[in-house]
């Protein structure tokens, strides 16, 4: 069963039943909900993410007033909700958030958009990654097979192993190494 989670409603439902819940929600109702700064981001979010699933071709435009707010949560909402609609225009705002934004935040937003990359968007995704690899691990669960397809190539440019595993939480991580060369001096 999964964990209770505020939906919408304000109703306590299993995370199983959210979505069958937010069903039956009409958009103009799920638009107060998302929109009213009396409530907290935390339960707004999920009717925003509900908006973009739908593809309520008003989501974008809230998108941007919420990366406009400058509030760290409103960016992260904001980011979670542009990969979730998907599409050119958010996989060409993505792009652009990534250039423009802090390496801390780049990090963020270069893994909301691996679930989304195609090979239109190569080119800019692998300059992108580029700039940020280093040795360490990047949780990889939902990446697109050309991003890691990517990730992995532009790793070996660099000289840096990668590997993917599975750790005991269920997510995939691309744990990438310096590569390392076995002596002959044993």
């Amino acid at each position: 069963m999964g964990k209770p989670r505020l939906c919408p409603g304000f109703s306590l439902v299993l995370e199983n039943d959210a979505a069958e819940a937010r069903a039956g929600i009409q958009n103009g109702q799920l638009w107060t909900r998302a929109v009213d700064r009396n409530i907290h981001l935390f339960l707004r979010e999920p009717a925003i993410r509900e908006l973009a699933r739908r593809r309520d071709s008003r989501t974008a435009d809230f998108c941007e007033a919420l990366l406009k707010s400058g509030d760290p949560d409103d960016f992260l909402v904001a980011v979670d909700t542009l990969a979730q609609l998907g599409g050119n225009y958010a996989v060409t705002r993505l792009i652009g958030l990534c250039l423009d934004c802090l390496v801390h935040d780049r990090a963020i937003v270069l893994s909301r958009l691996a679930q989304l990359v195609t090979g239109n968007q190569a080119k800019p995704f692998t300059a992108m990654i580029r700039e940020l690899i280093m040795p360490g691990e990047i949780k990889t669960k939902g990446w697109t097979p050309l991003a890691k397809e990517l990730l992995v190539d532009e790793c070996r440019r660099q000289g840096l192993s990668v590997a993917f595993v599975h750790p005991e939480s269920g997510e995939e991580v691309a744990v990438i190494d310096a590569w390392h060369e076995r002596t002959q001096f044993e």
